[in-house]
């Protein structure tokens, strides 16, 4: 059995929004759908954007949910962290509106101040 690892969540900033931003619009990272991460039936490691955000903090996903702290949710995130208005946003667009990575990274971009 896998120990799932632990992170310190970073709160939004400047510097991680643009970070982010780079992120999501890189291709590197494979998107999914209400989960921050998840596998798909290929094995291959997906993300929702709020997951994005989570990764380049620097956090390792055990499993199919990330372990980041006890007691969170697999689907948001503090909202000391990133905005609860935010993350609604972004989880309409990424798992209602279905919107790619690169129009979301457009969103937060222009209308999220950290």
């Amino acid at each position: 059995m896998t120990t799932p690892q632990r992170c310190t969540l970073q709160k939004l900033t400047p510097a991680l929004k643009k970070k982010w931003v780079e992120a999501l619009r890189s291709g590197k990272y494979r998107q999914a759908r209400s989960s921050l991460c998840s596998r798909d039936k290929s094995n291959h490691v997906k993300y929702c954007c709020l997951g994005v955000y989570i990764k380049i903090c620097g956090a390792k996903f055990a499993g199919p949910f990330l372990h980041y702290k006890d007691g969170y949710s697999s689907t948001t995130l503090p909202d000391e962290i990133i905005p609860g208005r935010v993350q609604g946003e972004c989880i309409q667009l990424n798992d209602i509106e279905k919107k790619s990575f690169k129009q979301i990274a457009d969103y937060i971009e222009k209308e999220v101040t950290p």
